[in-house]
C-alpha cells in the first residue's frame, strides 16, 4: 500500500526598497528550494517598500494568514528582506510558533549574506 505524503505549504515573502528593484533573483532562488523538495506555494507575498517602514501591507497578510494556519512554512530569501531588527524577528517566531507552523523556526532564513545554504545544512 502507497504510503501517502502531505506536501508542506509554503508562504514566501519576498521584499525590495523601490520601485527600480526586482524581487526576481529571491523569488528564482526561493522556488528552486521548494522545487527541491516538492513543497506546495500556498502565496507569495510582495513588498515594495523600505524595511525600516513599520507597515508593509503584504507581511501583515502573511501574519495574518499565519494566524489563521494557511501555510506551515514562512520562506524567505534573506534576513534582512523579512526583518530588520531582532525584536521584529522575535515577535515574529512567537507569533508563528503560536499558529503551530511547521519546522525549525517555523521557516527557513537562507544564510545572512544570501547564499544557498551548503548541502546538509538545510534547516526545513
Amino acid at each position: 500500500m502507497p504510503i501517502s505524503v502531505i506536501s508542506k505549504k509554503v508562504a514566501l515573502y519576498t521584499r525590495v526598497s523601490t520601485e527600480e528593484q526586482k524581487t526576481d533573483l529571491q523569488l528564482m532562488d526561493l522556488k528552486e528550494y521548494i522545487r527541491r523538495r516538492e513543497y506546495e506555494i500556498f502565496n507569495t507575498y510582495e513588498d515594495i517598500v523600505s524595511g525600516a517602514t513599520k507597515e508593509r501591507k503584504a507581511l501583515d497578510q502573511l501574519f495574518q494568514d499565519a494566524k489563521h494556519r494557511k501555510f506551515d512554512i514562512v520562506l524567505v530569501w534573506k534576513f534582512d528582506r523579512f526583518a530588520r531588527s531582532l525584536k521584529m524577528l522575535v515577535d515574529s517566531l512567537t507569533l508563528f510558533q503560536g499558529a503551530r507552523l511547521s519546522g525549525i523556526g517555523s521557516w527557513l532564513v537562507l544564510k545572512p549574506n544570501g547564499k544557498k545554504p551548503a548541502h546538509g545544512d538545510e534547516k526545513c
